[in-house]
């Protein structure tokens, strides 16, 4: 992926002629459906509820009509539901209801549930809103997931302050714990800092594992699953979200999306309807789709590769990357590389090796719990082999055991 790219500015593509809705996700693929194919919908009306751990409502981005009920692609070759939408491009709206009442923890919780928002992001460390947990610190991560890759104004990946701020206030109160707000380090911090929060300021062309060792500083050792360690850590737009639901009783219909392609050193930042179909937004940025293409969403360092064309963009995914030319992997020359950088001090060419030869036993050897998914092993390995991905076969393999 091409590296050194900027974004200055935010185009518009809130008028696609469909949108595709999942349904349903990695962790369940059951939900309730509440409208029929030909009926109309409005912008923000339950359409759905999806189950799991938790029951999940799921909302329509645009008014329109529904069409159809098609399988496609979720995350890394997942096909789930998708529910087809004809955008009559009116976006006629139900009538929302903020929150009323006084702003306890249960009441907050309570109503940022029922706006389906469990937070906004699925790729390198991340947490999802589960105040069933004892919550001990909130990070709200205010840098660019692909920072350390490219140039994006601040004002362009979080603007509208005073309603990002009042979602962190009310996060804090829904979580009863202290917030940190992580930064980048020439970042302005003047009105985190007046708000009454704890900054962080991070340098991501740096240290590429810059949220992991932010977190660290603050609570020590650092399991895979973050909430193991009472940390509740969400990108900034969560806190928007959280504002939008609580305050005006909106669920989630946009997200900001960044498209990173390894041809150009221009990057594309859009505000994008949920559901938006990815060919829909390649056409806008002037590109055709290619078999040769590679296709990740989220994190460069360990987000997911798809397997297809054939997805939205769910309110889970802030940035697309393409690359499109056709690398292939060489043979692991056994450097150590990746065994070196490793934060957690686990073996990834050790364990992708078990992996490769199917050595399950092997595997058990290894604290693959331990394992934050940070992609570090495969931003370091001079043969661009994908050694997170191995990694994550494993721990499914072990824990299937």
């Amino acid at each position: 992926m091409a590296k050194n790219v900027h974004v200055a500015e935010v185009q518009e593509m809130l008028k696609p002629k469909n949108v595709y809705i999942p349904l349903a996700s990695t962790n369940s693929k059951y939900y309730d459906l509440f409208v029929e194919v030909g009926e109309t919908v409005l912008m923000g009306q339950k359409i759905a509820e999806r189950y799991g751990e938790q029951r999940t409502p799921i909302f329509s981005s645009v008014s329109g009509t529904v069409e159809s009920i098609v399988a496609m692609e979720f995350f890394s070759g997942i096909l789930v539901d998708h529910l087809v939408i004809k955008n009559d491009k009116k976006d006629d709206e139900v009538e929302y209801e903020a929150m009323t009442g006084l702003e306890t923890a249960k009441n907050i919780q309570n109503f940022i549930a029922e706006k389906g928002i469990r937070g906004l992001d699925q790729s390198g460390l991340y947490t999802r809103f589960d105040f069933s947990r004892t919550i001990k610190h909130v990070f709200i991560n205010a840098v660019f997931q692909n920072q350390a890759f490219m140039g994006i104004e601040n004002d362009l990946y979080f603007d509208e302050m005073e309603e990002v701020i009042d979602g962190m206030q009310l996060l804090k109160k829904a979580s009863l714990s202290e917030v940190y707000v992580l930064v980048d380090h020439d970042a302005h911090t003047t009105k985190f800092k007046e708000a009454g929060f704890n900054v962080i300021k991070v340098k991501p062309k740096v240290s590429k594992a810059w949220a992991y060792d932010a977190i660290k500083k603050v609570v020590g050792v650092v399991p895979f699953n973050l909430m193991d360690a009472g940390v509740l850590f969400t990108p900034i737009h969560s806190a928007k979200a959280v504002h939008d639901a609580v305050r005006l009783g909106k669920p989630v219909t946009h997200t900001r999306l960044v498209m990173m392609c390894s041809d150009s050193k221009d990057s594309t930042a859009l505000d994008v309807k949920v559901g938006t179909h990815f060919n829909d937004i390649l056409h806008h940025v002037n590109k055709e789709f290619k078999e040769e293409m590679a296709i990740f969403t989220g994190s460069v360092l360990n987000g997911f590769t798809m397997k297809t064309n054939n997805f939205s963009i769910s309110e889970h995914i802030s940035s697309i990357g393409i690359e499109t030319k056709q690398i292939e992997e060489n043979v692991c020359v056994k450097c150590g590389l990746c065994n070196d950088i490793c934060p957690v001090g686990i073996l990834p060419q050790n364990i992708m090796d078990a992996e490769l030869r199917m050595v399950e036993e092997r595997l058990y050897e290894y604290n693959l719990k331990s394992c934050i998914e940070c992609g570090l092993c495969s931003y370091t390995c001079p043969s661009e082999i994908n050694v997170l991905e191995w990694v994550r076969r494993a721990k499914r393999r072990v824990s299937r055991g």
